[in-house]
């Protein structure tokens, strides 16, 4: 039996939360009258990758209810989810047992901030927070400035975004497909971009920005992990807004993008 959609409102008028299961349920259903009386919108799906994958971009956060047992089809659609979560900085909320905590906590601790647990049997009105803390984030996301990380190393990617989520909203993409894909779907304030890179490199990908009326004035600045002065003549012979040594400090970062904006 195929899991309904759940109840349709306006977009401009309310926030849309997936809610994600095996089957229905008294329990989800519950879940999706209280989010109802919150004025959210509940897109209710079968926990497969395909259903899953089919309504992603609608939702602004996820909820997934775990059964007793975790199949292995389960298990490959959470798997599919977290990595979603963690490209889109989308916030999942997993409702299950709490011998599964430590496990699954563990298992997807790189989603940090974006993965939170409720314990069964759940608390209703405890869910019901949950879902407006992270609607009041969200919220006072909007409003910081949007920087779009450029790197194909994710683990330096990631250490960056760790250390900027805080001040900025922040995305990351691994190369230049990737790049021009994001910003024909968003607008970012800048781009932290890696000087070298596989296939396509920095300058290559900040060429193909200026050559394109959409991009060309989108503010672009280096990362490198060269600082001879030879290689930093040859960056700066690009005109970028700048450049950053990928050796920087977390407090050096924040204090160049402070300065860079506050111009």
């Amino acid at each position: 039996m195929e899991l309904s959609r759940g109840k349709s409102r306006n977009v401009e008028e309310t926030k849309n939360v997936m809610l994600i299961s095996e089957k229905e349920s008294v329990i989800l259903r519950s879940i999706e009258k209280k989010l109802d009386e919150m004025k959210i919108n509940s897109l209710i799906v079968r926990a497969k990758i395909d259903k899953i994958e089919d309504r992603r971009n609608d939702a602004e956060l996820f909820i997934m209810y775990l059964p007793d047992q975790i199949s292995e089809d389960l298990m490959k659609a959470l798997v599919y989810l977290a990595d979603y979560v963690e490209e889109s900085n989308k916030p999942l909320i997993l409702i299950g047992e709490v011998e599964m905590k430590g496990i699954l906590l563990t298992r997807f601790k790189r989603l940090g901030s974006f993965l939170m647990w409720l314990d069964r049997p759940l608390d209703i009105d405890e869910l019901g927070l949950q879902v407006k803390r992270v609607f009041n984030s969200q919220a006072k996301q909007t409003l910081m400035r949007r920087i779009l990380i450029v790197d194909d190393d994710p683990n330096y990617a990631k250490m960056v975004r760790d250390w900027l989520k805080d001040v900025y909203k922040v995305d990351m993409v691994s190369s230049g497909a990737q790049t021009i894909s994001f910003l024909s779907k968003n607008r970012v304030d800048l781009i932290l971009l890696d000087y070298e890179m596989p296939v396509v490199d920095g300058p290559q990908v900040l060429q193909m920005l200026r050559e394109d009326g959409a991009t060309a004035n989108i503010p672009v600045i280096f990362l490198t992990g060269i600082g001879d002065k030879e290689s930093v003549a040859r960056v700066l012979s690009l005109k970028p807004q700048g450049y950053i040594l990928k050796s920087t400090t977390r407090g050096n970062l924040i204090a160049t993008l402070r300065d860079f904006f506050s111009k």
